[in-house]
């Protein structure tokens, strides 16, 4: 008889599960930052109906346990020997459920400035409110069909699980037009021109996946259980589900080493020897050449391909139209991630190489902290190279082989590298005549911002002055770069807020009057768009500002676009797969790519002093440039 009461509970969570996932379907189509395709409208309908799902069903349990322990009061636990009571309880349960649930959201509405577990008990309010709509809801469709169905429990069963999924559409429907009628939601804003067929069953595809995860973790852990009841039934007796707990270890572990598997993989690959790059280059202004103290071997894929597509002087004479004898050969120094072992020798090895190239005696010194795998924007580079007719040397020490999203982990290496190179760097320069001193700015884009802006952490702004940094220029900072929000708080004493400049485009800093041009210093370029600026596991949990604000809304986002949980979450994520695509010579800004805003920020940020001719002949080269690395997919 309990196993039938198990069975019971277990219904009960399914449905009030898979009333939470029907409910999310339609709403995971609105629009998010980026352009979907139908596969990718899919693989987000599919997560958030799972995500949804075991919301539903994992609170739904809690509230069956607690009916569970009230209808006991001393009588039996099985719901067939009062059905009656049992019910009742479950729906007070839920009516209850959805009185906490908006009472507490209330309690703790959004405010600025709030803290994690004020955001996350206000989310919880949420989904204990939304389980308990199901709950009500469940019971009713229960209550239908057995009438309906006339004591047939099997046919009940049947007609209870087809009504659920048009219920949960429907609820979905009427509830979001009862809560926000005033925002103006039409099918240009719900969808991109993707397949909704399509979409929902590559949607149920992936939901269909993540079930079988759950059911061999169930399985498992069934035959673990079993196994310890049998041999060890005393320890099967304790508080700890046991199998569950094993199941899910023998798990992780797989997916570990298939983790570990996969790293492996991207880290060797990152050191293959490119057909374009197999020989070393011969100019001494290089790392990696005879004259380097880092073997070529050394600086994987990204490594040689920067240092191998280094401009020549003549190239740069041809384009800027500049005398040969008034251009120099450009000086890149870089040191991968295998050149040593250690971050303290890598720096060392770096400072060695800007010593032997003369560096110190250029105008200017580009420090570049590059993405995960090594990379250094190429558009940024061969700008520095055109505009300052080769005078200048560009410094990058490697952190990480792996995609930045893998490369996480190494974040913290990342910005402790950096500012010790920071520091050399500042020793060799401070006791040089200001007249003979070269110019450090400082280069960031996407992981690569966030760390060389971690290396400055509370520090503000005066950390960048006191190190002798001139300007900086970061692209695409991800949205949990801890600088950025110390540095933008308007709270600190060391930072002076009137040096920092945040655009999504050029002509936002054109609009600036001349005395605040001169003013800044330190430039954040970033996309309304970029989900890399966006993503943050608060996602899951609050609403961000660009969704609560109509003036930090972005241009692409339409009113009808709502904060959904988990919805939000997955969305944001997966428009950050989409986020660059870049199409080879042809210059967009958009998304997480900079290539539009590059040139003409560098041409400010790092004052050259060249015509509008010139920078229009540069900026056809670079396009040209871009397309014949295309060419050959680099």
């Amino acid at each position: 008889m309990k196993v039938v009461k198990k069975a019971e509970k277990q219904s009960r969570s399914s449905k009030v599960g898979f009333l939470m996932a029907s409910s999310s379907a339609p709403r995971s189509f609105q629009r998010s930052l980026m352009e979907r395709d139908t596969a990718d409208q899919g693989i987000v309908t599919g997560l958030t109906m799972a995500m949804a799902y075991a919301l539903g069903a994992i609170t739904q349990d809690g509230l069956e346990m607690l009916a569970d322990q009230l209808s006991k009061n001393g009588e039996s636990s099985d719901h067939e020997a009062n059905p009656d009571k049992s019910d009742r309880i479950s729906l007070f349960l839920s009516a209850g459920a959805i009185g906490v649930g908006l009472a507490t959201q209330y309690l703790f509405r959004q405010k600025k400035d709030e803290s994690l577990a004020v955001a996350s008990t206000r989310t919880g309010g949420h989904i204990l409110a939304r389980v308990g709509q199901a709950g009500l809801v469940s019971q009713a469709l229960e209550a239908g069909a057995q009438k309906i169905a006339k004591g047939k429990n099997r046919r009940q069963s049947e007609l209870v699980y087809s009504m659920i999924v048009p219920s949960g559409v429907i609820i979905a429907v009427l509830m979001d037009r009862l809560l926000y009628r005033d925002k103006t939601v039409n099918d240009d804003e719900t969808n991109y021109g993707v397949n909704k067929l399509k979409s929902v069953g590559i949607g149920v595809g992936v939901v269909a996946f993540l079930g079988g995860l759950s059911f061999l973790e169930r399985s498992t852990a069934r035959i673990i259980t079993n196994t310890v009841d049998k041999y060890s039934p005393r320890l099967n007796r304790s508080w700890l589900p046991i199998g569950h707990l094993a199941s899910l270890g023998i798990l992780t572990g797989g997916v570990l080493i298939g983790i570990k598997k996969l790293y492996g993989d991207i880290e060797g690959g990152a050191g293959k020897l490119e057909a374009y790059f197999t020989k070393r280059p011969t100019a001494k202004e290089v790392s990696g050449s005879k004259n380097s103290f880092v073997p070529w071997k050394s600086l994987s894929v990204q490594g040689r391909r920067h240092i191998g597509s280094r401009l020549k002087a003549d190239q740069i004479a041809k384009t800027t139209g500049a005398k040969i004898s008034q251009v120099k050969e450009p000086i890149r120094v870089y040191v991968g991630l295998d050149s040593a072992p250690s971050e303290n020798e890598r720096v060392q090895l770096a400072l060695k190489e800007l010593d032997r190239t003369n560096a110190y005696s250029r105008k200017q010194i580009v420090i570049i902290s590059p993405t995960g795998t090594g990379y250094v924007n190429y558009v940024m580079s061969d700008s520095v190279e055109y505009m300052s007719l080769g005078d200048c040397a560009q410094v990058t020490i490697q952190y990480s082989k792996r995609p930045s999203p893998l490369s996480l982990d190494l974040r913290g290496e990342g910005h402790v590298q950096f500012r010790m190179l920071i520091n050399g760097i500042r020793k060799k320069v401070q006791d040089m005549p200001a007249s003979k001193r070269p110019k450090l700015v400082i280069f960031g884009e996407s992981l690569g911002a966030w760390t060389s802006q971690d290396a400055f952490l509370f520090e503000g702004t005066d950390g960048f002055a006191a190190n002798l940094i001139d300007k900086s220029l970061w692209i695409g900072t991800p949205a949990m770069s801890k600088w950025k929000d110390y540095a933008l708080s308007n709270k600190t004493l060391n930072t002076d807020v009137e040096q920092i400049g945040v655009f999504d485009n050029y002509s936002e800093y054109e609009k600036l009057s001349k005395l605040e041009r001169n003013k800044l210093k330190y430039f954040m370029i970033t996309h309304y768009n970029d989900p890399v600026a966006r993503f943050t596991t608060r996602l899951l949990v609050q609403s961000p500002d660009w969704l609560q604000e109509d003036t930090k809304r972005p241009p692409t986002i339409p009113s009808g676009t709502l904060f959904r949980v988990p919805g939000t979450f997955v969305q944001t994520l997966v428009d950050m797969k989409n986020a660059l695509k870049p199409i080879p010579g042809q210059f967009v800004s958009t998304g997480h790519d900079y290539r539009g805003a590059l040139a003409p920020f560098i041409r400010s940020v790092f004052e050259f002093d060249i015509s509008d001719q010139q920078f229009e002949t540069i900026l056809t080269a670079l396009k040209e440039n871009d397309k014949n690395r295309g060419k050959k997919k680099l």
